[in-house]
């Protein structure tokens, strides 16, 4: 079965937690990638505490004042969204994407962090994939407002101000 995007959800608070919905049209066996980024200087945030199933794959401070993590969960009857939560009431936003056709034992081939951002511009470090039939996803946030999708890329969600994913 060749992998295809469903769907994104997002969402953006002032908070010590961000609820995500599922993506519409998730079923059982997709992946999901969820992309966090919390207003901090904390490596990780304090009291970082991720929704049960969510497996962190990449994280790190992309600037002195804010911090992104990139978590994968493979979709299993669970509930219809997903909540991480932090000390203190800090400015977050959250992307949850879902694709068909990944495998679901490891849906995450390999990943790479970069923290290099100029404006609007994301950097995103090269990936080399060790599997056949992978899909790419670039997760990215911006002080400056909207990014830009990387060239060859599909936008799986593109807010206006901080964070954004594509495929």
């Amino acid at each position: 079965m060749a992998i295809a995007f469903r769907a994104a959800a997002r969402a953006e608070v002032t908070s010590s937690s961000i609820t995500i919905t599922k993506p519409t049209g998730t079923v059982d066996d997709d992946a999901m990638v969820a992309q966090i980024y919390i207003e901090t200087s904390n490596n990780p945030p304090t009291g970082l505490s991720a929704p049960s199933g969510w497996v962190l794959k990449q994280s790190g401070l992309a600037s002195t004042s804010f911090w992104f993590g990139v978590y994968r969960k493979v979709a299993s009857g669970e509930g219809a969204n997903y909540q991480w939560s932090w000390t203190g009431n800090i400015y977050a936003t959250g992307i949850i994407g879902s694709w068909s056709g990944c495998d679901t034992t490891e849906p995450v081939d390999t990943s790479a962090f970069g923290t290099s951002a100029s404006g609007s511009t994301i950097t995103y470090p090269a990936v080399t994939t060790s599997v056949a039939n992978t899909v790419i996803v670039a997760c990215g946030a911006s002080f400056a407002g909207a990014s830009s999708a990387p060239s060859t890329f599909s936008t799986a969600n593109q807010p206006t101000y901080s964070g954004a994913m594509y495929y």
